[in-house]
Parts: structure tokens; sequence; C-alpha cells
């Protein structure tokens, strides 16, 4: 986790340091859903810094305290931690309708299975390239991702990965689209693929 999390952060920070401002804070909440690779669903927290052409830090935080199952009936306190980051190397004006570039998620957490337990620790890096396209008050983002790193736990499901697991698609629509001289973002978002669904509310601050 620690070696990812430096990767990460010497891939997009410079990116970061060199785009033109305005930048942006980004906050914002919502609910991950059941899917057939994470139990049990839990609540999200999300925070993240992006500029106005599109590079994006998101980190994720979903929780689902004191939770029991049938096979897990002590109660147990699920976390799970996901960073994001995104860089269009096409597409990088400010109006420009559609981008696309590298993309690099990393999650770790105990949120797997509902069997897992307070030490059933994972980590998962996923590398692959993301297109963005922008239609009115619609956002649609398509990612394909691979498995570069997996824990222990989950190298012998590597191999069985379909194509469909490395595909996902985030939209959002922005609620502030419809609001004149509205400075902040405001947006809903859905992010669906196999192994991860989620729904939250977000506002993107100019600093």
């Amino acid at each position: 986790m620690r070696a990812g999390l430096i990767f990460s952060l010497l891939f997009l920070l410079p990116v970061f340091f060199l785009s033109s401002f305005p930048m942006y804070v980004n906050l914002g909440g919502g609910y991950r859903l059941e899917t057939e690779s994470f139990e049990p669903a839990g609540w999200l927290v999300e925070t993240g810094v992006s500029s106005e052409f599109g590079d994006e830090i998101i980190f994720d935080t979903v929780f689902n305290l004191g939770a029991t199952s049938t096979s897990n009936p002590s109660p147990t306190n699920y976390l799970l931690f996901d960073v994001d980051l995104s860089i269009p190397l096409l597409g990088r004006e400010e109006n420009s309708w559609i981008k696309a570039g590298p993309f690099l998620s990393i999650e770790y957490g105990n949120f797997r299975f509902f069997d897992s337990t307070s030490t059933d620790w994972e980590e998962t890096t996923w590398v692959g390239a993301f297109v963005m396209m922008n239609f009115g008050p619609w956002e649609f983002t398509v990612r394909g991702e691979y498995p570069i790193q997996m824990s222990t736990i989950l190298e012998g499901e590597s191999t069985d990965l379909n194509v469909a697991d490395m595909f996902e698609m985030r939209i959002r629509f922005y609620l502030s689209s419809f609001f004149r001289n509205f400075v902040d973002k405001l947006f809903l978002e859905f992010l669906l693929s196999t192994r991860e669904r989620k729904i939250s509310v977000s506002f993107m601050e100019p600093f």
C-alpha cells in the first residue's frame, strides 16, 4: 500500500503543480452497493482535488460499522480506502467534449466478503486508460483497467478475471448547469462495474 501511494503521488502531483488554475476541491458522500465481489454495502465519503482540465485525485472511504452475518456473527468494522488518479492527455482544453488518458486505482481494506475480519486487509492496484465525453449536463467516463498487484487472498482469482471485470462506467449529471452564475459544480455520480456500484452526490469548490 505504501509503495502504491508513493507511486501515485509521483505520478500525478507534478501535473497539478504544472496545471493552470482554477483548481477544485471535491467533497461528497453516498452509498456503495453490494456486488458479486465486495460485501457488505456501506456508506461512502468522498474527497479529492481536480483541475479544470480533468486532472483528478479522488479518495473514497467506504465503511459499514458493526456489521454481522451468519458466517461471521461477531460485529466487524468494514473499511475500504480507494484512491483513483486520472490525467487527460487528449483534450486538455477547458471546454473539450472528449478527454482521454491514463488511469490508476488503489484499493485497500477488509471490504471483501461478509466473513472477512479486522485482520483480512487486502490490496489491489489497477492501471489502465479512460475516455470521458461531455454532452450538456451529462458526463460519461469509460475506464479499462487491469490488476497489476493483488493481495495474497486475491491472487488465486486474478486468473479468473473476465473481460467485463476490467471495465467500468462513471456517469455524472451536473445539477449546477441549470443555475446561472453558479461558481461551484454540483453533480450526481453513478459508478457501475462488476466489482463496484455506487451512487453519490458531490460538489467541486474552486480555490
